[in-house]
């Protein structure tokens, strides 16, 4: 007899998903990050969990098209204040 693993779905970030609207598509906002479409699409169904490190480059990215989407709304759960207040190395 053959089991199916059932995997429960979690509901993805809705900043995440202002992202993939603010380039467009998915495939256009993996390419703008660098990243596989494929992941892309795993998250926005909440197959799979945004990796934390991925924050920065969508902010940076959505900045640019004039809609930032802030690191402290797409990973919540990661501590930005102690990263943006650390000082430059010369």
């Amino acid at each position: 007899m053959l089991y199916h693993q059932h995997i429960m779905a979690k509901a993805p970030n809705p900043h995440f998903l202002k992202a993939i609207a603010v380039f467009g598509s998915e495939a256009a906002l993996a390419r703008a990050i660098d990243k596989p479409a494929q992941f892309i699409n795993q998250i926005k169904k909440g197959e799979r969990p945004m990796p934390d490190s991925w924050a920065p480059l969508i902010e940076l990215a959505t900045a640019a098209l004039g809609n930032k989407i802030l690191c402290e709304d797409l990973a919540p759960g990661f501590p930005w204040h102690g990263v943006r207040q650390q000082p430059a190395h010369a």
